[in-house]
């Protein structure tokens, strides 16, 4: 089957070939992979595994993405994948584009995508290097030396349940104002600046991990000023999207600010 021809993914729900050609393949790699490094003798071959299957695993991962990507696209000619790189470049342009593309269907891939990067790419190679959080663990179930573990799978819950309850505050506030407002745009607009945020910061704390030189509150610091991109292109999209005033969409976004943090605070963890 062609992947490449809509007439021919047409025949298939998103859900379905989101699930079987995107992130079940990646699951059953990420789980074998883990196997065979957990069951490696020593620190240092477990490090050697894991620095030739990590590539692998991400060329598969963005492999089968750029497959989703391709086929899918919203009421314009504008694809997932265009439309995701478009928000770096031309934040006027991706919210026009945003406000036809499919809501909240691709708002919600984007923030699960987002979810299922960090796991992937900061928090199992951390577990598997046998790294412990620098703060302790909040939750009494949950070990701190295991943290991270546990980090790979609550994630993107964690992430998923921080984007419904922003979305919704920005909402409830627009609407108590008397102000235009569509919940699944919302959606849309959270999950993709998510995504395109969340990518920076991905890499960031990548380059900071592998050079050193940060702590995590330094680190931290650090997120809060990349964050005022993420402000911008929100303010954009909110005004173009929902016609919201250019001051009423920089305090949503610090609202939104607000809200999140004690729920990083709470369940995330630096990587340094």
């Amino acid at each position: 089957m062609n992947f490449v021809d809509s007439r021919h993914v047409l025949a298939y729900t998103e859900k379905d070939f989101t699930y079987k050609r995107v992130y079940a393949p990646i699951m059953v790699v990420t789980i074998a992979e883990y196997q065979n490094i957990n069951g490696a003798k020593g620190m240092k071959d477990r490090l050697s595994l894991l620095s030739e299957n990590l590539l692998k695993l991400l060329r598969g991962y963005v492999r089968r993405l750029f497959d989703y990507a391709s086929c899918w696209r919203g009421s314009g000619n504008m694809s997932y994948m265009k439309l995701w790189f478009t928000a770096y470049i031309n934040p006027r342009k991706f919210s026009d584009e945003l406000k036809i593309a499919p809501a909240p269907a691709w708002g919600f891939f984007a923030a699960l995508q987002r979810g299922v990067m960090d796991s992937l790419l900061i928090y199992l190679p951390l577990y598997l290097m046998g790294r412990t959080p620098p703060t302790p663990s909040y939750l009494s179930f949950i070990p701190t030396e295991k943290y991270y573990g546990a980090l790979i799978v609550i994630t993107p819950l964690i992430l998923l349940a921080d984007w419904l309850l922003s979305s919704s505050l920005m909402h409830l506030i627009l609407r108590l104002g008397k102000r235009q407002s569509d919940f699944d745009k919302l959606l849309s607009i959270s999950g993709f600046v998510a995504l395109a945020i969340g990518t920076v910061l991905i890499v960031w704390d990548a380059l900071w991990f592998m050079i050193g030189g940060m702590t995590q509150h330094s680190l931290g610091i650090s997120h809060l000023i990349i964050d005022v991109w993420a402000i911008a292109i929100t303010t954009i999209a909110l005004k173009r999207i929902l016609k919201v005033p250019v001051w009423l969409g920089i305090l949503l976004n610090i609202i939104g600010l607000a809200v999140s943090m004690p729920i990083a605070i709470m369940f995330m963890r630096s990587p340094i």
